[in-house]
């Protein structure tokens, strides 16, 4: 069925609205991708440091190598790390990803 004019002007306002939403969705999700991956380097910086969390519990864990809490801490810290740098990949790949767009 052939549009009338009028109809096919109202059709391409309705495309620019919704375009426009959707731009403003990206740049929303830019800014929070960038946010994310600024904030978990951030936290890298504050936790993983000569004096962070995760050096104080290495060396707790060295300096009492026969303690089963001290040890169980350090497995923790250990898998706590690895899903802490899975995460700052992955913020970091999709905000590489979403900066390009």
């Amino acid at each position: 069925m052939a549009h009338t004019f009028s109809q096919l002007l109202d059709i391409k306002s309705r495309i620019v609205r919704d375009l426009a939403g959707e731009q403003q969705k990206l740049t929303v999700a830019k800014s929070a991708f960038s946010g994310i991956a600024s904030t978990l380097t951030s936290m890298q910086a504050s936790y993983a440091g000569a004096d962070g969390w995760a050096s104080q519990v290495d060396e707790y864990a060295i300096a009492n190598p026969t303690d089963e809490a001290a040890l169980a801490l350090k497995a923790e810290k250990d898998a706590l790390v690895a899903e802490f740098q899975s995460a700052k990949a992955e913020a970091n790949s999709l905000d590489a990803a979403v900066q390009g767009v």
